[in-house]
C-alpha cells in the first residue's frame, strides 16, 4: 500500500515537473517611471521594457489590429491619483512583412520599449496593471501569448506642481 502511495506521488511529481519544463517565457520585462520624484500635475512617463531572447520577436502595437497578430498592450488599473494621457508608444520598432499572417507588422528583437505617459493627480500614487502580447519565433514559426502584472512603485510625490499650480490660478480668476 505504502510502495503504490510512493509510486502514484513520484508519477505526479514528474508529470509536474515536466508540464513546467514545457513553458515557454522568452521575454522578460521590466518597468519604471521616468522620473521618481514628481508634483500634482506634473506628467511623467511609464517605461516598459522587454528582453527577448534569441530567434524570438515581439509585435509592437503600430499595425492593423486586423492583421492577425497580437500587439503588445499594456493597461493600467484606473485610480484616481492619475490619468492616462494618449496611447501606449512603441519606441523604435522594426517593420516586418510576417510570412505566418501574411501582412505588414511592427516587431522588435532582443529588446523593446513602450511609453505610456500619465499625468499625476494625487499624492496616493498607485500605478499597476497588466502588460500582454505576442512572441514569435523565426526558427520554429511558434508564436505562442504572454502577459504578467506589474506594479511601479518608489514616485514621491511632493507638493504641487508648475501646471497644476496655473491651473488653479487660472479657476480663481474665473
Amino acid at each position: 500500500m505504502i510502495k503504490r502511495f510512493f509510486n502514484t506521488s513520484l508519477f505526479f511529481l514528474l508529470i509536474s515537473v515536466s508540464a513546467f519544463a514545457q513553458i515557454l517565457t522568452p521575454t522578460k520585462w521590466s518597468w519604471q517611471p521616468s522620473s521618481t520624484t514628481v508634483k500634482v500635475g506634473d506628467e511623467i512617463d511609464l517605461i516598459f521594457k522587454a528582453v527577448i531572447e534569441k530567434d524570438w520577436y515581439i509585435y509592437a502595437n503600430e499595425f492593423d489590429a486586423d492583421c492577425g497578430p497580437m500587439h503588445t498592450t499594456v493597461t493600467l488599473n484606473p485610480d484616481a491619483s492619475f490619468k492616462v494621457i494618449g496611447t501606449l508608444k512603441a519606441i523604435n520598432p522594426t517593420a516586418k512583412h510576417d510570412e505566418i499572417f501574411d501582412c505588414d507588422v511592427k516587431i522588435y528583437k532582443h529588446t523593446a520599449e513602450f511609453r505610456q505617459k500619465i499625468k499625476i493627480l494625487s499624492g496616493n500614487l498607485k500605478l499597476s496593471g497588466i502588460y500582454e502580447g505576442q512572441v514569435c519565433t523565426e526558427v520554429e514559426g511558434k508564436c505562442i501569448p504572454f502577459d504578467g502584472e506589474f506594479v511601479i512603485a518608489g514616485i514621491t510625490v511632493t507638493g504641487v506642481g508648475k501646471k497644476a499650480e496655473i491651473k488653479k490660478e487660472e479657476q480663481v480668476k474665473t
